[in-house]
């Protein structure tokens, strides 16, 4: 009987000693999967179109440089964290809770309908970081939020009948259904009675379709045959698995050339020669990238120091214009509208070859309205040749409250 407890003993000593190099081996390997993906996703391009945000890496986009993919990644989660905190601080409600996210994703991913090509790639990291994007975009980005806030969400994409998409909205599970979101316009329909629309109620709703702007461009049958559209980090794991393993299926296709950061440049009408950039342009780009950060982080005054400089570095021309242009929206991110105000009229005057200048338009607009200047706003609005600012004026002149932003702010 000794000896079998002793034996006992001895093997209750080991399975306790083994629990921590279990752990241990178990973080490793988690590592190394979290590592071997990232190598995939960053160092080979895809083949044919990539599920982020169904963009197309093709011939016609310009590698600049390999950047740390995982680095860029964590960036972005750390971001997206401190903003769930933030939500959930102040609410456990998930209505709430959604309303919240959808209002901090309509000022940071701004629809892009007036402005120059996007200059970093469309992971939702990224996306933040360049301040704007398209419907697929802002649907994407806020999809990785309501999921972080533990909120199911997913993408849908609202085809026609020639199986084309049009538009890319989301939906989130709320009260046992799957409620519909449109990101992009800000706007979380609900009904007379305070609940959210199905995407098949909003559908037959023609009123409601008129009211938020979708008819008749969109049509019933769009919403009615919406497909779901998911991806990294919001897909299930297993989906997330057949991701990588088809990508590992195309690696034999696949070159060095790298997406992440700010390195997708179109090549068309940029500027720029030959296959590499020079150090001066990559420092422009970095100078760049460090002023959205800290835009992002709020840190407004360094953010303006770090687009002063980058625009005085002058080594890329559309990377300076961005400059300039960021450089205001940070005096309206900041409720500075007086500042703003004069700022967007100055490079109105200054630059009349800006390609940002729709989107000065829009921000002087947004700035005077915020001032309660509506009348000085439409004139404006009515200069520049987006999409999003007619929509803006037509709601102003139809005599909807000046709150109420179709979409809210478009680049």
């Amino acid at each position: 009987m000794a000896y079998i407890s002793r034996m006992t003993v001895a093997k209750i000593f080991a399975l306790k000693l083994m629990r921590p190099i279990k752990r241990v081996t178990r973080a490793f390997a988690i590592i190394m999967v979290v590592i071997l993906i990232s190598g995939v996703f960053t160092y080979f391009k895809p083949i044919g179109v990539e599920s982020i945000g169904y963009q197309y890496y093709n011939d016609k986009t310009y590698r600049i440089e390999k950047t740390n993919q995982i680095t860029n990644l964590m960036y972005g989660e750390n971001l997206i964290r401190q903003k769930v905190n933030e939500i959930k601080s102040q609410t456990s409600n998930p209505q709430h809770q959604i309303d919240l996210a959808l209002a901090w994703i309509t000022q940071n991913v701004r629809p892009q309908d007036a402005s120059p090509s996007p200059v970093i790639d469309d992971n939702y990291y990224n996306v933040l970081k360049r301040g704007s994007g398209s419907c697929d975009q802002a649907a994407y980005v806020f999809s990785v939020l309501s999921t972080r806030l533990g909120i199911p969400a997913r993408m849908i994409m609202l085809r026609d009948r020639n199986g084309i998409s049009h538009h890319t909205a989301s939906e989130v599970y709320l009260d046992d259904k799957w409620q519909y979101i449109d990101p992009w316009l800000g706007i979380f329909p609900h009904k007379a009675d305070g609940t959210g629309y199905t995407r098949f109620e909003l559908a037959k709703n023609q009123f409601a379709l008129v009211k938020y702007g979708y008819a008749p461009r969109l049509t019933e049958y769009e919403f009615a045959n919406s497909v779901v559209f998911e991806t990294f980090p919001f897909m299930s794991f297993d989906k997330l698995l057949r991701k990588f393993l088809s990508k590992l299926g195309n690696l034999y296709k696949a070159n060095n050339s790298s997406p992440g950061g700010l390195n997708n440049l179109a090549q068309t009408n940029n500027g720029l020669s030959g296959d590499e950039l020079t150090t001066s342009e990559l420092d422009s780009l970095r100078l760049f990238d460090k002023a959205r950060s800290n835009h992002l982080d709020e840190n407004f005054d360094k953010a303006r120091t770090g687009y002063q400089e980058s625009n005085m570095y002058g080594q890329i021309a559309f990377i300076a214009e961005a400059a300039r242009f960021f450089f205001g929206v940070t005096y309206f991110d900041q409720h500075r509208y007086e500042d703003a105000e004069k700022y967007f009229k100055h490079a109105i005057l200054t630059y009349e070859n800006n390609p940002w200048k729709n989107s000065h338009y829009r921000f002087l607009a947004e700035s005077l309205i915020a001032q309660g200047k509506i009348d000085e706003a439409k004139i404006w609005l009515n200069k520049s040749t987006s999409q999003g600012a007619h929509a803006r004026l037509r709601y102003l002149e139809e005599g909807y409250p000046a709150g109420l932003v179709a979409p809210f702010i478009s680049y």
